[in-house]
């Protein structure tokens, strides 16, 4: 609980922290979002909370996740951080630009936002559509192919060694 109170206390005395009370910004935490992605074969339905959404007085709208990880890389929240942009351009759609980024409280380093570069959200919402059509078709042969150890590896997953075992476990044979 001390760990987690200094790192919280390092983010609220933070130069972005103080940005955001000083310049007067409206502040929403754990802002729930339910969005819908229609493609001719499917809906994609995306739900959940964003930890910090912060609307400054000139429209622009940042989203901030809290991790507890020392980061300070985005690339393994890419998606959830992308989807969180998405969420909040919808719920403000009259906003400027929006950003999304996380801040790792786990490390030593100032605990500043770092905002991923922003994704179009047809892009975004294509690849959703894609990925919900990966899931489908593997569901329906029972057959889910891995990541390859590089990728896995690039991003950071916390399921490596579920996937790619020393020794392969019987049930991960439907991966194959």
């Amino acid at each position: 609980a001390a760990r987690v109170l200094r790192s919280a206390t390092r983010f609220l005395e933070s130069a972005y922290a103080r940005a955001v009370r000083d310049g007067g910004a409206r502040v929403f935490r754990e802002r729930a979002f339910f969005a819908r992605v229609v493609s001719p074969e499917l809906t994609v339905t995306l739900r959940g909370a964003m930890d910090l959404v912060v609307l400054w007085p000139n429209g622009d709208v940042d989203v901030v996740d809290y991790k507890r990880a020392r980061g300070p890389d985005t690339r393994p929240h890419a998606l959830q951080l992308d989807v969180y942009a998405l969420a909040a351009g919808r719920d403000f759609p009259d906003a400027g630009r929006v950003r999304a980024g996380a801040v790792f409280l786990g490390g030593e380093h100032a605990p500043e936002p770092r905002f991923r570069p922003a994704i179009a959200p047809a892009k975004l919402e294509a690849h959703l559509v894609t990925l919900a059509e990966n899931l489908l078709a593997s569901r329906k042969t029972s057959r889910f192919p891995r990541a390859p150890q590089k990728t896995c590896h690039a991003i950071g997953c916390g399921y490596f060694t579920l996937c790619h075992p020393a020794k392969e476990k019987r049930q991960l044979a439907l991966f194959r």
